[in-house]
């Protein structure tokens, strides 16, 4: 127990300058040596404050920090543009114009009767120009239609029967177009409900209401299971699968919306979970594909073929060369892999003497047991390194 007494009576004051590198992510090895060789209770007293200062002003953000989780006030300014020349086409390059329309639903005729300037009268020339305009009808508003549906009876089925009316879902008052239209508008440009009722309700002179809106939407989505449940299919039969999630508020509750993609197709779905609940929804069956994602540790139950994302890559791999003191050994890992990933992108673009070159890291010379692997020799480390390094190392091998 002689090892919990503080050896010093003052009370311990956390170090501004300790607090500043650490919410910056400029923390030294030094400092960080110094913060933890203390006696067991002033450390708890320390950490506790750091905590305290943490939660009242910011976290420290990584590489890969979204950047819309960073405070407008804590971003950077960006670097002004530098002006490569005149603005504009150069000379001699022909104009870019919009195109004449195909189809003219009206033709006016604009002339004066005296001059603007004089009030003077005019003498009539030949003379014309054209200029076309395009806008919407100044009586722009929905088009009701009363459909008369005819009850006959099948003596054969011993029952009455009518015909199908195409233009709208059934029992709906609303027809297709206003369906999609606002679905559209809500779910792939994000316009809120009120917006959409003042286009509908105030330009369209289309009376709508929310409950009106969030029903056709429902019964448009029961429509449209079949396709999105085979899009669901046709994503586990990738033979490369991409896989991202986000924080997605639903009635002020904090879910997930999760994304997977492939090349001609993209899923998504909103869970409440994060971790490998929300997977397991998703992948019903054995996936066989190369799953590319990000290093958060759920997809790694997924399957035994992955690829990191490659961006959060050379993130991690520049905020390690960044917080570097050039070693022996770490300039060199940095080049090879720089080298691996554009050998990957030149692979990919198709050269075809690239072809034959192994892909492996072996063939630049990173083997397991290596002091690089190891990552205990060749330079100073700082806090956050090593989860960047591990995932660095982990991904080529």
């Amino acid at each position: 127990m002689a090892s919990a007494i503080p050896t010093s009576t003052e009370t311990p004051v956390l170090d501004p300058a300790f607090l500043l590198a650490f919410r910056s992510g400029k923390l030294t090895s030094e400092q960080a040596r110094e913060f933890v060789h203390r006696d067991p209770l002033e450390l708890q007293f320390l950490l506790l404050q750091l905590s305290v200062a943490v939660a009242a002003g910011t976290i420290p953000l990584g590489p890969n920090t979204p950047s819309g989780s960073i405070a407008p006030y804590l971003k950077p300014n960006a670097n002004p543009k530098k002006k490569k020349g005149k603005a504009g086409p150069k000379p001699g390059h022909d104009g870019h114009y919009r195109p004449i329309p195909t189809r003219i639903d009206k033709r006016q005729t604009h002339q004066l009767e005296v001059c603007p300037c004089c009030q003077g009268a005019l003498q009539r020339t030949d003379r014309q120009r054209l200029r076309i305009i395009e806008d919407i009808p100044d009586d722009l508003h929905a088009q009701t239609t009363e459909h008369t549906i005819h009850r006959d009876w099948c003596p054969k089925c011993k029952k009455q029967v009518e015909p199908v009316v195409p233009d709208a879902l059934p029992g709906c008052q609303l027809g297709h177009r206003t369906t999609v239209l606002s679905a559209w508008l809500h779910y792939g440009l994000g316009t809120t409900t009120s917006q959409i009722l003042e286009v509908f309700n105030g330009h369209l002179q289309m009376k709508l209401s929310v409950g009106g809106l969030t029903e056709i939407w429902h019964r448009l989505a029961e429509v449209l299971e079949p396709w999105y449940e085979q899009i669901h299919r046709e994503c586990l039969l990738a033979g490369v699968l991409h896989a991202d999630e986000t924080g997605w508020r639903t009635e002020g509750v904090t879910s997930w919306l999760w994304c997977f993609a492939r090349d001609d197709a993209t899923y998504y779905r909103i869970h409440p979970q994060r971790g490998h609940e929300a997977l397991k929804v998703f992948f019903t069956e054995a996936f066989q594909g190369v799953l590319v994602s990000d290093f958060w540790k759920a997809y790694d139950i997924v399957t035994q073929k992955r690829q990191k994302c490659w961006p959060h890559l050379l993130r991690d791999l520049t905020a390690v060369d960044e917080g570097s003191e050039n070693g022996e050994d770490w300039p060199e890992f940095c080049k090879k892999l720089w080298r691996i990933y554009a050998d990957a992108v030149r692979l990919e673009a198709g050269i075809e003497e690239l072809q034959q070159r192994a892909t492996t890291a072996d063939c630049c010379g990173l083997r397991r047991g290596s002091p690089i692997w190891r990552c205990d020799r060749g330079r100073t480390a700082t806090p956050g390194d090593w989860p960047s390094v591990c995932s660095i190392t982990a991904t080529i091998y």
